[in-house]
């Protein structure tokens, strides 16, 4: 765990895929995502969102979803 805070805390984009947030320690990571990086969320179903931060949502299944990320990445570029 401390490696993927570590790896997190100097992400540009941070994605959770499949994943509802409420299983930790794991769902805590975004927490460490710096304030400027991109957040991004992967999951079908309605996920709730407990931190104060802005997180981009595609309510899509992960193997749809990550193509459309991928999508909207190349897009800001």
């Amino acid at each position: 765990m401390d490696e993927a805070v570590k790896i997190t805390s100097t992400a540009d984009i941070f994605a959770v895929i499949g994943s509802s947030l409420n299983v930790y320690p794991a769902a805590g990571l975004i927490e460490y995502a710096p304030k400027k990086a991109s957040l991004w969320l992967i999951d079908p179903n309605d996920v709730y969102i407990p931190f104060n931060r802005k997180v981009e949502v595609i309510k899509e299944p992960a193997t749809k979803g990550v193509a459309i990320l991928t999508e909207r990445l190349l897009e800001l570029r």
